[in-house]
């Protein structure tokens, strides 16, 4: 067995074993990633119609629809952080300009992203655990993975986007003695890998922290002190090559100062809630992410591989994958759940360690009783269930499609104001919309108002003062935008985030009920300024679309109106 196998398994298992019982064989070994690709791709023509309908459908549409349009305005000359306010690091807004202008502008660009990004994760994560384990493990661990990601539908945000990265951390991994990289050069591309995750959203680097974890346990339990330092000065040196460019452009079109506002300043503000509201994320979290597939297979399956770092920890610590199995899940689901918020895609990163972990199963059980493997029947039992995970997944997804009328019904909204407002302003305008639609201005070609082009900074507390809310007035003055479109009314709860505008409301906060805990956003009364200016300025006229989403107009149009920022 080479070095890379044995770093793998260590001295107990052969990964390979499966090999010797009825074989897959190249071409069905290689379909079943096809297979899953296939389907992913199959998910994203029935939920997501972009090629022939320009729309945005995700776990979370109303930020998919965002990154959409700051992608947009980075591609039509915008800066982040400075034409447009958002919390996210500036990776996905640049990825999502790529690829707008590859399709000209057209939403079937981000399409075509997200399917290539999703199938890249796929075809990576396949091959990391067939080294690792072997084809018919790696066969239950790409059907858990391929199915539950494409259930749980991340498309567009930055927890899909960091799918690939996860996996090529892990290929990295299990390949590293095989092909006889250096310790130097491995940690380069890991630091790669994990500064990427970072400069999506920091909060992703579970990857790139526990391969880079699982080694140097690895390297200084075996006295390889001097491997040990030499991979921690590549992964600083590799994170250095992506950061310095991004710092560079950051400081270069004058944003570095904006993105510590936003990109650090507002997300510690973010995640501090209290203890209770991160456990329960936490566990939200590890329901959420396995609710498409068997969650007793990977949990199982983490709980043999503690067993095996107990009675055997020589073995254990010799074999990184052993110790990657056991702290990549819990570190994800840690990180995911800094912000105590309740958000299901915020958990799709846990989809890859709770594969990993599926595909660690089929060992360890053969491990426990090998006399099923020795009969041949093993290959057979784990290849049923890889099927009965992918008809689960699939079974909700068409649940989903046939039942849910969310995304039909939001898609149908935002098209109807879109029309109706490029029917009612002229190209070079500007509008304002309160509330959470940003695919309001991709549709219609308006640009924003104001650089808030969702107004949740103005509502989040100890973030929200008198002088970002008089930014924020002074912007809407200056544009005078003809119209304002109100997109809270008969929002669904989980996209309530937003105050009526309708009239003012100094008790309004979101959730609702915090049964003793921080209001996640809330009314301010420096808040009042805007709804005194609205009220005094302009006129509700018409109702738009199903939901009902009022249109304001100005009473007395400026000359002055006109578009402003980002376009």
């Amino acid at each position: 067995m080479s070095r890379g196998e044995n770093l793998a398994a260590g001295d107990r298992v052969d990964p390979h074993a499966f090999e010797r019982a009825p074989a897959l064989g190249a071409l069905r070994e290689w379909s079943v990633p096809v297979a899953a690709s296939l389907w992913v791709v199959l998910v994203f023509l029935v939920r997501w119609p972009a090629l022939w309908e320009p729309s945005f459908v995700s776990d979370s549409m109303i930020d998919s629809a965002f990154f959409a349009y700051a992608g947009e305005l980075v591609r039509t000359g915008g800066t982040p952080y400075i034409t447009f306010w958002d919390h996210k690091a500036p990776l996905i807004f640049l990825l999502n300009a790529a690829a707008l202008a590859l399709g000209g502008g057209a939403v079937w660009g981000l399409w075509l992203l997200n399917v290539a990004v999703f199938i890249t994760a796929i075809l990576l994560g396949h091959s990391a655990m067939k080294h690792a384990f072997g084809s018919t493990p790696a066969l239950l661990g790409t059907t858990y993975f391929a199915f539950s990601v494409a259930a749980m539908m991340p498309a567009n945000l930055t927890e899909g986007y960091v799918l690939p990265l996860q996996w090529g951390a892990v290929l990295l991994l299990v390949t590293w003695g095989s092909a006889r990289r250096s310790s130097v050069m491995l940690g380069v591309v890991l630091g790669v890998l994990g500064a990427l995750a970072f400069f999506l959203r920091a909060n992703l680097i579970g990857a790139a922290v526990s391969v880079g974890l699982a080694l140097v346990i690895m390297l200084l339990a075996q006295r390889r002190t001097r491997e040990c330092i030499a991979l921690v000065i590549g992964g600083l040196s590799g994170a250095a090559l992506v950061t310095l460019p991004l710092l560079a452009y950051l400081i270069s079109v004058g944003a570095l100062s904006a993105f510590w506002d936003q990109a650090f300043h507002y997300n510690f503000l973010y995640s501090g809630s209290e203890l209770r509201s991160k456990a329960g994320a936490f566990y939200f979290g590890a329901m959420r992410a396995s609710q498409y597939g068997s969650a007793v297979i990977p949990f199982v399956g983490w709980a043999l591989y503690a067993r095996r770092l107990w009675s055997a920890r020589h073995d254990a610590i010799a074999s990184p994958v052993y110790l990657l199995a056991l702290i990549w899940l819990p570190v994800e689901l840690l990180l995911a759940s800094m912000a105590g918020r309740q958000y299901g895609h915020y958990f799709a990163a846990s989809c890859a360690p709770l594969a990993l972990l599926a595909a660690a199963f089929v060992v360890e059980v053969t491990a426990i009783a090998p006399a099923v493997l020795a009969r041949g029947q093993g290959a057979l039992v784990f290849r049923l269930l890889a099927l009965g995970t992918a008809l689960i997944a699939v079974a909700t997804t068409a649940l989903h499609v046939a039942r849910d009328k969310t995304d039909r019904e939001r898609r149908m909204q935002v098209t109807q104001t879109a029309e109706y407002v490029r029917a009612n302003t002229g190209e070079a305008e500007s509008i304002l919309v309160w509330g959470h639609a940003a695919e309001v201005h991709f549709l219609s070609g308006r640009g924003p108002a104001s650089r808030f082009v969702y107004p949740l900074p103005l509502l989040t507390p100890r973030y929200a003062d008198a002088a970002l809310v008089s930014t924020y007035l002074h912007e809407i003055k200056t544009a005078a935008p003809r119209l304002i479109i109100d997109a809270t009314p008969n929002a669904l709860e989980s996209e309530d985030l937003v105050p009526s505008l309708a009239k003012w409301d100094p008790t309004w906060q979101f959730p609702k009920s915090t049964t003793g805990s921080r209001p996640w956003w809330s009314m301010t009364p420096e808040l009042k300024s805007i709804y005194d200016y609205v009220h005094a300025n302009y006129v509700p006229v018409e109702t738009v679309g199903p939901k009902q989403w009022v249109v304001y107009r100005l009473a007395q149009p400026s000359s002055s109106a006109g578009s402003t920022t980002g376009r």
